[in-house]
């Protein structure tokens, strides 16, 4: 199991959370795509797809980009680029009203209640394990130990 970490790979913490808007510019790294940024569209988007096993599934008030994402890319944490706040939780790709393709957030702040989570916005501070593991490997590494 590796550190904890508050930022978000290749990005930053988030400096806390913020409302969609029509045309604000977001900004992702996800599993499949790494960084990749999209432009609001919609926000109060509808759609209804069909999930294996489950059948049709229909959604309101989502949010919809221009597209930024592909399959893998479920679960990332959009920001807003200018404020570096969190707008949303990507997971979907979706065609709009016209056929085009798009990328489908839910809004952060739906996210956070619905789960009864907060937004971590700062950066985590070591565990004192941690503190004493890095003093004894400097210790050991003086006396020319080896340490794994």
């Amino acid at each position: 199991m590796g550190d904890l970490q508050s930022d978000i790979k290749a990005l930053f913490i988030p400096r806390g959370t913020i409302k969609p808007a029509r045309d604000m510019e977001i900004v992702k790294v996800g599993r499949s795509t790494g960084e990749t940024t999209g432009t609001i569209k919609d926000i109060h988007f509808r759609f209804i797809t069909e999930y294996e096993g489950v059948g049709k599934v229909g959604f309101l008030d989502q949010v919809f980009c221009t597209r930024y994402s592909n399959g893998g890319d479920s679960g990332s944490l959009v920001l807003d680029r200018k404020t570096k706040k969190a707008v949303g939780l990507h997971f979907a790709g979706f065609p709009d009203k016209n056929g085009v393709m798009g990328s489908v957030f839910n809004p952060i702040d739906q996210v956070l209640e619905a789960l009864g989570a907060t937004l971590v916005t700062k950066q985590s501070p070591k565990p004192p394990i941690y503190k004493w593991l890095l003093k004894q490997k400097r210790t050991r590494r003086a006396n020319n130990t080896l340490i794994t």
